[in-house]
């Protein structure tokens, strides 16, 4: 069962040859699964909240 604090990773070939990959994520706690899924080019869109966005443009500044 999937809730607000799950987080799932589907790492396989057919996830990298989809059209778009959506994820949905925010807060403070979930800044490096974010960035991990980013730099790793794992999604195409991200939904988040103001304050997480915000957040992560000051850190991908920052490396």
């Amino acid at each position: 069962m999937l809730d607000f604090s799950t987080v799932q990773v589907n790492s396989s070939p057919k996830l990298r040859e989809a059209d778009a990959v959506v994820a949905v994520a925010g807060g403070e706690h979930k800044l490096a699964p974010i960035l991990a899924t980013l730099y790793g080019h794992w999604i195409d869109i991200l939904v988040t909240d103001a304050m997480t966005g915000q957040r992560l443009l000051q850190l991908a500044r920052q490396s």
